[in-house]
């Protein structure tokens, strides 16, 4: 077999990441828990924060599915930033990188939110 076979082969066995999209919040004017994201196989999560809102506080947690409202501080990245942080403030769009392995579920709280409102929106990916 030569080597251009082996490289079809190898090239053909590729399986592309499987994504998905979720809204933790939409346009919110107040603070709200959101919605939870069940991880299964995903490995790594993007998370953009962004809106219209002078002031704002999101959390970054994990929930045990045994015990959902024991939530886990999780670390995120800031792409933009470089900082790494279970909590992100301000006013800025942003987005966050997470290592989600293993993990059951996420959410992201929003615990203040201020003078407009306030999406947080995420992709998963295996």
């Amino acid at each position: 077999m030569g080597i251009e076979r082996i490289t079809e082969i190898m090239e053909s066995a590729v399986v592309p990441a499987v994504t998905s999209a979720v809204t933790f919040h939409s346009a919110i004017t107040s603070p709200a828990a959101g919605t939870i994201l069940t991880v299964g196989g995903y490995k790594t999560l993007k998370v953009s924060v962004y809106g219209t809102a002078t002031a704002r506080t999101v959390q970054f947690f994990a929930l045990n599915t045994n015990s959902p409202q024991d939530a886990i501080a999780i670390n995120g990245f800031n792409v933009s930033t470089l900082a790494v942080a279970t909590t992100t403030s301000g006013t800025a769009s942003e987005t966050w990188i997470f290592d989600i392995t293993g993990l059951n579920q996420i959410k992201m709280n929003v615990s203040a939110v201020s003078g407009g409102n306030l999406t947080v929106v995420g992709t998963a990916v295996s």
